[in-house]
C-alpha cells in the first residue's frame, strides 16, 4: 500500500516496533482486516531485535526499511531513533514528504 501498487487482493503488512503482544492489538488487527476487505500481516519487534537485526543486516528489514512507508503511529523520527541511527544518516531513506 505505501507503494501505491496494491492489488485488490493484496495484503497489508504492519510492522510493529516496541514492548506489545498481538493479543495487545489483535482486535484492532481485525478490525482494519474488515475495512480494508484483505489480511492484514504483523511483524513484531523489541525494539532491540529491530536494532540487532538491522545492523546484523537483515533482508527483510533493509528492504522495507528502504522502501516506502506509511506510518500509522510514530514517524520517521522514531524510526531512526529505534535503529540507533539519527535521521539523515540512517540505513535507509525516507521517501519524499515522509
Amino acid at each position: 500500500m505505501a507503494r501505491a501498487q496494491e492489488l485488490a487482493t493484496s495484503d497489508v503488512d504492519v510492522m510493529i516496533i516496541g514492548r506489545v503482544g498481538l493479543e495487545d492489538f489483535a482486535s484492532a488487527l481485525r478490525q482494519a482486516e474488515q475495512q480494508l476487505g484483505r489480511s492484514v500481516n504483523p511483524t513484531l519487534y523489541t525494539r532491540e531485535e529491530f536494532g540487532t537485526k538491522l545492523h546484523a543486516g537483515h533482508h527483510f528489514l533493509t528492504t522495507v526499511l528502504d522502501g516506502e512507508k506509511l506510518f500509522i503511529l510514530g514517524d520517521p523520527h522514531e524510526l531512526a531513533a529505534a535503529s540507533c541511527h539519527p535521521p539523515g544518516t540512517a540505513t535507509y531513506h525516507e521517501p519524499p514528504g515522509a
